[in-house]
């Protein structure tokens, strides 16, 4: 039986390559050696898998046919016809990578033009690889709770306090916590009916994973964002929202993660709005009324 690549996809001939090399590179990091090579040479040769045949990929990399099987039916398709077959639909766009390298001969167009075009595909990437399915579950968890808690420390520290800003906004008890003792002794007190968020990155950050770890045995409803289908934090998150991102030389893999996990929440905040559509209304004119007094 195939392995479960934390990701419900059902494949089907009209998916882009992107979207299939984005579930790809989700998962790559976790995978056994053997897959991890198969991943790596697709990553690095998507427009030359068109023309090579199971046998031909097996060589390619040293592991078995039954390898690539596997690997296929763990990202959702049956087996490697499908993804060769998908992989061909816009070959020629997988080769000509978007995310291209910003060099010091640049101009400040060239500059300017190559990290937009890096972010819009970041995000692209992200709306390839995210479960719909588990966006409602945690839209309906959220809209339900009776108190939301985001944690996250350095970069996604940052996320969690915008997250609970945009909450607390439409009148729901929204906290943040990027201290991990806060982030500790605010989970082991959570109530049923309670949500934890835990943004990561990696997935594989120890505070907010222990924090997610408390909440849900605290009885909370956990809901992880992580880059990674397969990392620790998704082993403690009742719902799992994984988005997509690839490293850059200058900005890394991580800044482009804090954006999309940005609009992510963006997208759960308004999904929750709209649930408490008059709620949110009313809270929206009382909290902007309230700070109406600290502007010139």
């Amino acid at each position: 039986m195939a392995r479960k690549s934390g990701l419900k996809h059902n494949a089907h001939h009209s998916e882009t390559a992107r979207a299939c090399l984005a579930r790809l590179r989700s998962v790559a990091p976790a995978l056994h050696p053997a897959e991890k090579r198969v991943a790596d040479y697709l990553l690095q040769n998507a427009s030359a898998i068109v023309g090579l045949s199971i046998t031909e990929l097996a060589d390619q990399c040293a592991v078995s046919e039954a390898t690539i099987v596997r690997l296929c039916q763990g990202l959702g398709y049956r087996g490697y016809q499908e993804l060769r077959l998908i992989l061909s639909n816009d070959s020629g766009v997988a080769a000509s990578d978007i995310h291209e390298e910003v060099v010091p001969e640049d101009t400040t167009t060239e500059l300017v033009r190559k990290v937009f075009n890096s972010s819009g595909q970041a995000l692209q990437d992200t709306l390839a690889v995210l479960d719909y399915d588990e966006f409602d579950r945690a839209v309906e968890a959220v809209a339900r709770a009776s108190s939301v808690y985001f944690y996250g420390v350095g970069g996604s520290g940052a996320i969690a306090f915008d997250a609970a800003h945009k909450f607390l906004k439409i009148g729901m008890l929204a906290v943040a916590h990027n201290d991990p003792h806060l982030q500790a002794m605010s989970a082991s007190v959570m109530k049923r009916g309670s949500v934890a968020v835990g943004i990561s990155h990696t997935g594989t950050t120890v505070d907010t994973i222990h924090a997610l770890t408390q909440a849900r045995e605290s009885g909370a409803t956990t809901i992880c964002i992580t880059s990674y289908s397969r990392s620790p934090i998704t082993q403690v998150a009742d719902i799992k929202l994984v988005t997509a991102s690839r490293a850059s030389s200058l900005r890394g893999e991580a800044i482009l993660a804090r954006l999309v996990e940005l609009a992510l929440l963006d997208a759960l905040y308004v999904a929750v709005s709209l649930r408490r559509y008059d709620k949110t209304l009313e809270s929206i004119r009382r909290t902007s009324q309230a700070v109406a007094g600290k502007r010139l």
